[in-house]
């Protein structure tokens, strides 16, 4: 959020725009200092970064508590400020931002339940695997090599079944000798494609010999004995084909997920059309209106609000369909392991170390199967675990990465904001709301123009851009182990050596939460053609490859135009501040036995008493 990129060029190309504090709240320059901090936005952080335990979805609460008790330990007064609930016109390209972050978030999360259901149903199948005689696992290892199960259905029965692609099939295949097999038509990395196979030329195959005798058919031969034979024979072959049967969906499945997710990137609103503005920005924003009942019948509340956030999904990943986004590095990495499992374990011969099969039938000792394969020689230090160790280890990893992108998609609700109200009121912290059509950091920013406070405590660079902006940026407010950073407006327009509308529409140029950015022109471009032409219309006139990256990204000139002088509205038409004086704005006296049985009794946290644990 905020001006893109903005931060990172200050830090490489102005740093002395920039100035750290260390010690945080305990520098000298806070004591006593106002800072308006943008209530809305570090309210959806710390949402954003709960964390699973006992007090999972209680984030925002410990977060604002903790950061207003540091921030008055110190001297420091700070003023909270809330975005009032509605949607915003202007703000309908962040809103584009935000769910193309979600369809990210939901492509990724998608692929992780899949492959949890995939890799649940490889473990069964890899104990039964584990159980057979090595005579057929080496039966199976060997038709995996030459055919890397890469099977598909005889072309007169395709049609008829009706299926739309050739080499995908809905059910396995019955037997493998009773389909065609064909040589891998995807180039999977950590499941390599069969080596072809060359029949042998006619004359190199013996023929039978003639002057030897067949010998005569003994009917000595037991019918019983004849009868186990066979039967002990059609077993194998049912084992086998079962196996064959479970394994060659699955590792199809593996083939087809790896594809989709080496086969896109993250998704960019960049590429996304300014047309999704429309029905379901909509549903966005009232998504975010939501209030949880905290009534007896709050349960069906709760059941309409998850009905709510099914529909917006279903229309995100109509629009923006999940093949798109490929994986990210953590799931790459999960994908590897997952191969390389399917390799060690159908590998011929067999990768070492692998566990013992299940004792042998009586059958089985009555007719043995062969020696099993002679395992490779392997250095011990290069010995890997047994793949059911593997698999299991890889399981148990799956939660984890799953919980990064359920996390990312559990929208803060209304409710959840109305709860950190309270908390911080409890607390003695002004509480405002910007109306709409502002916003809370407008506010914070028109306060500090009027004198009213003295900082704007946000991760939101676009305070840089409204008419404040000669004011300070207060950024890093948490995590509380990290430096304060402040970014001054007044140093940064100087070092530019822009005017002030110059300034403006450079920062416009970048891209903002009210306006997208021009493809591919950065913050070293936009500079310099702002110093060139002064303005974005001037750019536009004069700079013809400018222009024609603007009709290539099909927002077009009039488009972009209209969400520029949006933009400038936004930033130069300030909130009335007059409501406010300073008496509003101090902090008051707060009864700390109030806020413990606040937390205890509508949360369920419990504070510690540091010097008791001492």
């Amino acid at each position: 959020m905020g001006v893109k990129d903005l931060v990172q060029w200050v830090k490489k190309t102005h740093p002395k725009a920039i100035t750290h504090f260390p010690n945080r709240w305990a520098s000298p320059a806070f004591k006593g200092k106002k800072v308006a901090i943008d209530a809305t936005l570090m309210t959806n952080r710390y949402h954003f970064a709960s964390r699973d335990g006992p007090f999972k979805g209680k984030g925002e609460i410990i977060g604002w508590y903790n950061l207003i008790s540091e921030m008055r330990a110190y001297g420091v007064k700070p003023i909270a400020i809330w975005d009032e609930r509605g949607p915003r016109e202007w703000k309908a390209p962040e809103t584009v931002k935000r769910l193309t972050a979600r369809a990210n978030h939901l492509a990724r999360r998608n692929h992780e339940l899949d492959r949890a259901s995939r890799l649940d149903q490889f473990k069964e199948v890899l104990t039964e695997f584990q159980a057979m005689t090595e005579e057929e696992k080496d039966i199976i290892r060997g038709l995996f090599v030459t055919t890397r199960f890469a099977f598909h259905r005889p072309k007169e029965e395709e049609h008829s079944i009706g299926w739309d692609e050739p080499g995908m099939y809905d059910t396995p295949p019955t037997s493998p000798y009773s389909i065609e097999s064909s040589s891998p038509s995807l180039p999977i990395e950590n499941i390599p494609s069969a080596a072809p196979y060359t029949s042998p030329p006619v004359a190199d195959i013996p023929s039978p010999i003639e002057h030897i005798p067949s010998p005569p058919i003994q009917d000595t031969v037991s019918p019983e004995l004849s009868s186990t034979l066979s039967e002990a024979d059609s077993q194998v072959i049912d084992r086998v084909v079962s196996m064959i049967d479970n394994l060659a969906p699955l590792i199809q499945e593996y083939r087809e997920s790896q594809r989709k997710g080496q086969g896109g990137s993250k998704l960019d609103s960049e590429d996304i059309d300014l047309s999704l503005n429309g029905e379901i920005v909509e549903m966005e924003e009232d998504l975010r209106e939501w209030i949880p009942s905290k009534s007896p019948t709050g349960q069906k509340d709760l059941t309409d609000k998850e009905e709510k956030v099914e529909e917006l999904d279903s229309v995100l990943e109509e629009l923006l369909p999940a093949s798109n986004v490929g994986e990210s590095p953590r799931q790459q990495a999960l994908t590897i392991e997952e191969g390389e499992i399917i390799t060690q374990m159908l590998s011929s011969p067999p990768l070492p170390p692998f566990k013992e099969s299940a004792p042998r039938s009586q059958e089985e000792q009555v007719y043995p199967t062969p020696p099993p394969t002679p395992e490779l020689e392997v250095k011990e230090e290069e010995i890997k675990l047994d793949p059911m160790a593997r698999l299991d280890r890889l399981i148990e990893q799956l939660p984890m990465t799953r919980s990064i992108y359920e996390r990312a998609l559990d929208i803060p609700s209304a409710g959840d904001h109305e709860d950190c109200k309270e908390l911080l009121k409890i607390m003695g912290v002004p509480v405002l709301e910007a109306k709409i059509p502002y916003e809370a950091e407008g506010l914070a920013s028109a306060l500090a123009k009027s004198g009213l406070v003295d900082y704007v405590g946000t991760e939101d660079s676009d305070v840089l851009a409204y008419e404040a902006s000669l004011g300070p940026l207060l950024k890093n407010l948490s995590p509380i182990n990290s430096s304060l950073s402040l970014i001054s407006g007044t140093k940064l327009r100087s070092l530019t050596g822009l005017s002030p509308a110059s300034y403006l529409d450079f920062l416009i140029l970048l891209g903002t939460d009210a306006s997208p950015r021009i493809p591919n022109v950065g913050p070293v471009n936009a500079l310099k053609h702002i110093k060139a032409h002064g303005s974005i219309e001037k750019i536009l006139e004069n700079e013809p490859k400018v222009l024609a990256k603007l009709e290539d990204d099909s927002i077009g000139r009039e488009r972009f135009m209209e969400l520029v002088n949006n933009a400038r509205k936004v930033f130069t038409d300030l909130p009335p501040t007059g409501q406010w004086g300073n008496d509003e704005l101090e902090d008051r006296q707060w009864d700390e036995s109030e806020v413990e049985r606040f937390l205890e009794e509508r949360h369920g946290i419990q504070l510690v008493d540091r010097e008791s644990n001492l």
